[in-house]
């Protein structure tokens, strides 16, 4: 078997000896050699041996400022402003298949259940979202927000905005006002000093039985 493979590594050889032009001559003369190498595949023998190379000390990483986590800053509520985030549609024909979505929704949550009772039903009431709800200020400590009514547009912490059929938007202090909200026949009242929270922090709120003294 090995006798079948030497006709093979001859050739190979051969192959390799025409490439890289292999010569008893050069062969013979390893200092010769060498120079016709670099001759043959450097474009410049002087730059390839005598090149200089600057060796630069490692940079150090930039330190974090106090407080920083290395991770992207939110943008802050003047930013949002500049970049238009914060400007709305003052348009209350584009805001009406957003109440009929909030009331799909409200319908879907009080859905009721054979195993839920008034409590429950009150904490639903109070976790809900707000956006697209059309809502009414029938209790203020301010006479004149009494009877405002519109859609939900934003909620904030401690603010309602509002929108009406006249276009126009009120923002409503949640603070010392009371608030009303029919869905199908069933008429809801929110007060709005348990409502002084954002959206997101009320539905994962864990409420206590407490007697709210001050409603207004």
């Amino acid at each position: 078997m090995a006798a079948a493979y030497l006709p093979i590594k001859e050739k190979i050889w051969n192959e390799l000896e025409e490439e890289l032009e292999l010569k008893e001559s050069t062969c013979g003369d390893p200092q010769g050699y060498v120079e016709s190498f670099l001759k043959r595949y450097a474009d410049d023998e002087s730059t390839m041996i005598y090149q200089s190379v600057v060796m630069e000390p490692a940079r150090k990483p930039a330190k974090l400022s106090k407080g920083s986590s290395g991770k992207i800053k939110p943008l802050t509520s003047r930013e949002k402003k500049q970049l238009g985030l914060k400007t709305l549609e003052q348009k209350y024909s584009l805001y009406k298949p957003l109440n009929e979505l909030w009331k799909s929704y409200m319908l879907d949550l009080l859905k009721p259940h054979p195993k839920s009772n008034c409590k429950q039903l009150s904490l639903k009431v109070l976790k809900a979202d707000y956006h697209g709800c059309y809502l009414k200020v029938v209790g203020s400590r301010c006479q004149g927000h009494i009877g405002i009514e519109g859609i939900v547009i934003q909620e904030t912490q401690n603010t309602f905005k509002l929108i009406n059929d006249k276009d126009k938007m009120p923002t409503i202090p949640k603070a010392h006002s009371v608030f009303q909200f029919k869905v199908k026949d069933h008429q809801f009242t929110l007060y709005g000093n348990q409502l002084r929270y954002r959206a997101s922090d009320r539905s994962s709120k864990k409420y206590k039985d407490k007697f709210f003294h001050e409603l207004f």
